[in-house]
């Protein structure tokens, strides 16, 4: 199956990679949001829609 991934696939992956390279941290020097030059609250708004989870809820995430 070749089938191309979706944008939201992609853009979702893309996500989690620079977050991973930030340490989690999406706001300040060295966050996300300033790798990838959106403003932090853009960046929130896309992980809800997308559904990466970030802050607190990152944290309950990878212990369920």
């Amino acid at each position: 199956d070749n089938k191309p991934s979706t944008l939201d696939a992609v853009v979702t992956r893309h996500i989690i990679e620079t977050l991973e390279k930030a340490d989690g941290r999406i706001e300040g020097i060295g966050g996300a949001a300033q790798m990838l030059d959106i403003n932090p609250s853009t960046l929130r708004k896309r992980m809800r829609k997308l559904g990466i989870p970030y802050g607190r809820l990152a944290g309950r995430a990878s212990t369920l």
